[in-house]
């Protein structure tokens, strides 16, 4: 996801870090917890912020699916989330979106 033309963050995908996951992995490991509400862009830092915190939003996200059904489902809930943040985005500043961009 890329900024609007609003100045809509890009990080709009909430994940919690749980670390030494698997058990003394040497790699950070992040679970995807979902697409983040207007609260959670303010609530939470992003995952290049110097804030103490298992919390944190990120521009991008990778799923597996073991269906193309489950898929789509997920999809659709993930583009609603979207379409809900950027017009609460929007009514909180007053404005009128001219563009949306994804990066799918």
């Amino acid at each position: 996801m890329t900024s609007t033309s609003l100045n809509i963050p890009g990080e709009v995908f909430l994940f919690r870090d749980t670390p030494n996951y698997p058990e003394n992995s040497p790699l950070p490991f992040y679970v995807f917890l979902k697409t983040c509400s207007y609260a959670d862009m303010i609530n939470y830092p992003t995952i290049d912020s110097t804030y103490d915190t298992i919390f944190y939003r990120q521009r991008g996200l990778d799923l597996t699916f073991k269906s193309l059904n489950q898929l789509n489902t997920d999809w659709e809930v993930i583009d609603t989330a979207l379409q809900a943040l950027i017009e609460d985005i929007v009514e909180t500043n007053g404005a009128t979106p001219t563009t949306t961009v994804y990066n799918y």
